[in-house]
């Protein structure tokens, strides 16, 4: 859950895309990440789902540059990654 939705970094991803409110909209403490995601995910708006999906992944390609190459990563680059992908 931390790497995802309480790291400020990430915090500041789902921020800079617009979706930090839809988020802490459906966030209740006794969710799983699992539960989670799938809440979103369920949201109608299918633009939103996408941007959500495409952030997640570069959020996670994130943590494993970090953790396996030692590369650090902005939050704009995270986004833009995301965006093009």
């Amino acid at each position: 859950m931390y790497l995802f939705f309480d790291c400020s970094k990430s915090i500041g991803c789902w921020q800079r895309v617009g979706l930090w409110q839809v988020i802490q909209k459906v966030w209740f403490p006794t969710l799983s990440c699992t539960e989670l995601i799938f809440t979103i995910l369920q949201e109608p708006d299918t633009s939103q789902q996408q941007r959500f999906e495409d952030i997640l992944w570069s959020i996670w390609k994130h943590r494993n540059n970090k953790v396996w190459n030692n590369v650090l990563e902005t939050i704009q680059k995270i986004v833009d990654r995301a965006k093009f992908f």
